[in-house]
């Protein structure tokens, strides 16, 4: 009898040891499984915030750089004042330095040179691997209008404009560098101006893709798309149009952080799949 209560015993003792052992097994696989999504769902956030950042950083180089290039040669037109034709070959030498920069101009205010008229704007342009000069400024291109003239000339500082399409310009998709140039009394005579093909912005943001389903956009200032992989969105919509359309309010939220400047990460769930979407701004242009 006492042989049969401990083999009874044993055998409870040893199920009970069984149990217990399982679940602690469960309990870990449930565990390491939990942190290992964890951590491999950490490293996906680090690797896209690094990728977006490193590509931040490239494009504000790049920028700056071409910046810097109208910034140093500013010298020669405040040097060649009194010989307005002089200034054509200043923008031919932007262009045949600089193989990014497909324009340049030195728009000045009007009347400044009284035997030039009334608008008076020296510009190079590429065209099939020559560079072109025109007097950019007429009646039909009333340059003064225009926010690559205007807005720094308002505000006294050099600035990118937002991306537009220069049609009578150079005839493509373009972001505009504009400069203040001031004479020796301080007044302001010209708009010094770099004009880059926003192709190369496309190629650089249209190649970062960390994961299979994964994509880049940019927006300008105005919430619009300026890249984006569907081409009929860019510069026909902006972020909070699709909001409206498809009634997301994350998205709207994301525009609205976007355009306002600021960094970081939201979630929200796209086509049925939770989406983790990155942003962060390039200062240098807004």
């Amino acid at each position: 009898m006492f042989g049969k209560i401990k083999k009874s015993i044993s055998a409870r003792l040893s199920t009970y040891v069984i149990f217990i052992t399982a679940m602690i097994f469960i309990i870990a696989v449930v565990v390491i499984s939990s942190l290992s999504r964890r951590i491999i769902k950490q490293e996906a956030i680090r690797n896209a915030e690094s990728l977006l950042n490193y590509t931040n950083l490239r494009i504000e180089n790049i920028l700056r750089s071409y910046a810097l290039i109208i910034d140093n040669m500013a010298w020669n037109i405040k040097e060649n004042l009194n010989d307005p034709d002089q200034m054509y070959e200043i923008t031919r030498k932007v262009l045949a330095n600089n193989e990014m920069i497909v324009g340049s101009s030195i728009a000045f205010v009007p009347n400044y040179y009284k035997d030039k008229g009334y608008f008076f704007a020296p510009f190079s342009y590429r065209d099939v691997g020559q560079i072109i000069s025109i007097q950019l400024g007429t009646p039909d291109y009333n340059y003064f209008l225009l926010d690559w003239y205007l807005i720094p000339s308002l505000l006294n500082k050099s600035m990118w404009s937002e991306p537009y399409y220069d049609e009578g310009g150079a005839d493509v998709a373009m972001t505009t560098y504009s400069k203040p140039i001031y004479d020796r009394d301080g007044n302001l005579c010209a708009i010094f101006t770099a004009d880059l093909s926003l192709e190369w912005l496309t190629n650089l943001i249209g190649k970062i893709k960390p994961y299979k389903n994964s994509y880049t956009f940019a927006l300008g200032r105005g919430a619009k798309y300026i890249v984006h992989p569907d081409r009929e969105k860019v510069n026909n919509e902006t972020i909070f149009t699709v909001a409206i359309s498809t009634d997301n309010t994350v998205i709207k939220q994301i525009g609205e952080k976007m355009i306002g400047g600021k960094e970081g990460m939201m979630t929200m769930m796209l086509d049925g799949v939770m989406t983790f979407v990155f942003y962060a701004p390039v200062e240098v242009t807004g």
